[in-house]
This record gives C-alpha cells, sequence and structure tokens, in this order.
C-alpha cells in the first residue's frame, strides 16, 4: 500500500470559544487568533456598548492668571534658566601624558597676546613635561623628551600652517615659529651626524626652511584689526627680526630653497612686505581717523611716525618718501594740528668723491648722494657760519664798550667839577668874549 506522504489534516474545524459580551472581549480572527484594537477604549464608549449611563464629569478648575509669563511649571520641576556656556562645558581635564600636553601646550601658545618665548618655555613647561614621562624612562629623560620636542616643533608648524595663528597679533604667530625653530635645533644638535639618522635630520632642515616661510608669510598677513597700535611699531620689528634670524638658520643646514638663487628673493620679499605695511597703515588711520578722538588720532599718526622713520631703509623712496608720507597722512587726517618739524642730525661714517658730486655713508647704514654744486653751497655755508660767528662775537665785543662809555661819563658828573676844568673853562670863556671898555668918567660940577 502507498504511505501517506504527510501527515492527516483535520477536516473538522476546531469548535469556536464563547465569545465575551463584556468590553473588554477583543474581535475574533482567523484560526482563533485575537487581533488587538488600534487605539484604547475610553470609559465613555464601554459605557455605551454595554448600556449603561455616561460617567459625569468633573468640573474643570480655574487655573491661576500667569500673565505674558505663560504657564506656570508643576511643581516638581525645576525651572529652566538662561544656558551659561563656561558653567555647561565640561572642565577639561589635566593631561596625562606627554602626547595630552602638546595640544595643550600649542593652545597655550596660540592665546599668549606676544606670544610663546623660549625662555618662558624652559623655565615653566619644559619640567612639566618631565613630571608626565614614565618613572621607567626617569634616567633618560632628556633622550626621551628630545623626541617629544621634536613633535611639539611639528605641530607648532601645523598650527601655523592651517591657520590658527590668523586672528592672532603677527608677534604671537612668529614667536611660536621661532620656538619651533629652536627645538628643531636641539634636535640637530643631539643627532650630529650619525647617519642611521638621516631622515630625521633631512626632516628638522626642511622644517626650518618651512617655519622660515611661514614666517614671513605672518608678515606679509598681517592685519591691524587684530593688532594694539600701541608699541605696534615695536612689535613689528621684533617679528621683522625673528624672521630674519629664522632664515639665517635655515640657511646654515644647507637645504634652504630660496639660497642658491640670485639675489636672495627672500630678503627682497621682507623688504617688499616693510613696504606694504607702510601703505596699509596709513590707509588705516585715514579709514579710522574720524572715529577717533583727536588725541587718540596724535598718538596714532605718533606711531605711524615712529614706524615710517625706523623702516625708512625699506620704504620705496628711502628717508625722503617716508617724511612725505607721514606729512601727506598729518595733513590729512588732522588739518588743524600741525606737528613740529624735526631736526635730524646725521652722523657721517665716511665721505667718498664720485664724478658728479660727493656720497655720504651715515652711521645707521643709509647712504646719501650730494651733488657738486650742493656740496659746495654747504662748504660755503660751512665758512659762512664761521665768519658769522666772528662777526658776532666784535659786535658783541662793541657793544659791551659803547655800554661801559654812558657809565664813566656818569660817574664823572656824580662827583661834580674839578678845579681844573673850572679853570679851562674860564680861559675858554675869555678867549671867545669882546675886550670890556673902560666907562667913561663923570663930569665934574662947575
Amino acid at each position: 500500500m502507498n504511505q501517506p506522504l504527510g501527515p492527516k489534516r483535520n477536516i473538522n474545524p476546531p469548535p469556536r470559544r464563547p465569545v465575551d459580551s463584556g468590553a473588554t472581549a477583543a474581535p475574533q480572527g482567523r484560526a482563533g487568533m485575537g487581533k488587538p484594537p488600534s487605539r484604547p477604549i475610553s470609559t465613555s464608549q464601554q459605557a455605551l456598548r454595554q448600556g449603561q449611563p455616561l460617567p459625569q464629569r468633573k468640573p474643570l478648575q480655574a487655573r491661576p492668571a500667569t500673565g505674558a509669563q505663560g504657564p506656570a511649571a508643576p511643581p516638581g520641576r525645576k525651572k529652566s534658566g538662561p544656558i551659561d556656556p563656561a558653567a555647561e562645558a565640561p572642565k577639561a581635564q589635566k593631561p596625562r601624558s606627554v602626547e595630552e600636553l602638546i595640544p595643550a601646550l600649542v593652545r597655550y601658545a596660540i592665546k599668549q597676546p606676544q606670544g610663546l618665548g623660549i625662555a618662558e618655555f624652559d623655565e615653566k613647561l619644559v619640567p612639566r613635561m618631565k613630571e608626565l614621562l614614565p618613572p621607567a624612562l626617569a634616567g633618560a629623560a632628556d633622550e626621551v623628551l628630545a623626541g617629544h620636542l621634536l613633535e611639539l616643533a611639528q605641530a607648532l608648524f601645523i598650527a601655523i600652517v592651517c591657520g590658527q595663528f590668523k586672528g592672532r597679533p603677527v608677534l604671537c604667530g612668529v614667536r611660536a615659529a621661532e620656538l619651533a625653530a629652536d627645538l628643531v635645533e636641539r634636535m640637530l644638535s643631539r643627532l650630529g651626524e650619525q647617519e642611521e639618522q638621516r631622515l630625521t635630520i633631512i626632516r628638522c632642515k626642511n622644517l626650518l626652511a618651512g617655519l622660515t616661510l611661514q614666517a614671513v608669510r605672518l608678515l606679509e598677513t598681517t592685519n591691524l584689526e587684530h593688532e594694539s597700535l600701541k608699541g605696534f611699531t615695536d612689535n613689528y620689528e621684533r617679528a621683522v627680526i625673528i624672521a630674519y634670524g629664522l632664515k639665517t638658520q635655515a640657511e646654515a643646514t644647507g637645504q634652504a630653497p630660496w639660497a642658491g638663487l640670485k639675489d636672495n628673493p627672500l630678503d627682497k620679499r621682507i623688504g617688499a612686505t616693510i613696504n606694504t605695511m607702510s601703505n596699509v597703515f596709513g590707509d588705516y588711520i585715514a579709514n579710522h581717523s574720524k572715529d577717533l578722538s583727536e588725541e587718540v588720532n596724535q598718538s596714532v599718526l605718533a606711531e605711524f611716525d615712529g614706524f615710517m622713520e625706523r623702516f625708512a631703509p625699506y620704504i620705496e623712496g628711502g628717508h625722503a618718501a617716508s617724511v612725505e608720507k607721514s606729512k601727506q597722512l598729518n595733513k590729512n587726517v588732522t588739518g588743524i594740528y600741525q606737528r613740529p618739524e624735526k631736526v635730524e642730525p646725521l652722523e657721517i661714517r665716511e665721505l667718498r668723491t664720485r664724478p658728479a658730486g660727493v656720497e655720504i655713508r651715515l652711521a645707521d647704514g643709509r647712504v646719501l648722494f650730494v651733488s657738486r654744486d650742493d656740496a659746495r653751497r654747504i662748504g660755503a655755508a660751512a665758512d659762512g657760519e664761521v665768519d658769522d660767528t666772528a662777526k658776532r662775537e666784535r659786535e658783541a665785543l662793541e657793544a659791551r664798550q659803547a655800554e661801559a662809555q654812558p657809565s664813566e661819563v656818569m660817574r664823572s658828573v656824580e662827583k661834580g667839577p674839578s678845579r681844573q676844568h673850572a679853570k679851562d673853562a674860564l680861559e675858554q670863556r675869555h678867549k671867545g668874549s669882546a675886550p670890556i671898555k673902560a666907562p667913561l668918567p663923570r663930569p665934574r660940577p662947575r
């Protein structure tokens, strides 16, 4: 016989379960499976299905007037106030390793308005880095710390490239580059000429060149909106000196890309930056002078005059052009205020005769040229000054003598006339008068 292929099906369906007439009974589905209601049944609906009267609702209670501030908060709920970012922000945890300390040092260098100096770094931050080293490396702390210093220099370089010093004063970014270059120099002096460290040495030399170029770039992108105009000349001069120092360090390694080019274009780039900065400074003062008081305008103009005088060798036209720019700006900004002219002494270091005149080399490095006619005028003025001095001395002596003679006459008048003077006066009177005739005798009476 053939066997069935599967279990036998039950032809008779299962008996249905009785349906409860209550309100909680669920509708029956296929194969005895119930389907839950899509939404809960309220008390009123249950009463309607069962034929019971509807439950009475409680009367609504009047709410207290809340005014313009909205409904009152529940008593058990805390009112929400203004969010304080300083209070809500979690406190930064202290670095627990040197790897965590390096980003904190970069942020600290960015916050300093005058930049992070090398002396401050060695005095305050290097001991802190040594404290975070593991105890097992305490014996070789200097060697381990050298690698971390190179990582810090690389982090400062990346921060400068990414523009994190863009909104900061120019001295802040340039001093960060100086600190990074000093850390690289320490690493190079430690490595020496070790062949196994050749890649690290190349990395350090390239890093010095990159720091130099970034320092010059910071000078070019100086924004006076982020600078303090009081003392700006001193800060900018320090930044320029640091940039020149970084250039010298990079050229000493032999890996500077600009060193092999003609006329050293980086020097010309720095000079052009200073010349452009003088124009930017003047335009900034002209645009913002209306918003400043007369006293502030005078102090800013004095700062601009100092800038033009200090960087005159880098400005197109030299010292004369810088003086002309200062006069023009003073005339445009404050027409009433007249700045007194300044007499500048020239300290001549050397004189050279040229075919068309005389070349004058000053002690501050400037070179002036005077034509032959002007040189003769200068010599004639100097000789005339000598003659005028002698003439003034003679006139002063004659004036003193003239004042002395009337005083002697007055002294003689106060003493009175002498006998010899009276005798001379009588003789002079007799000589000039006519002879006196004797009177005629009187007639005798008869």
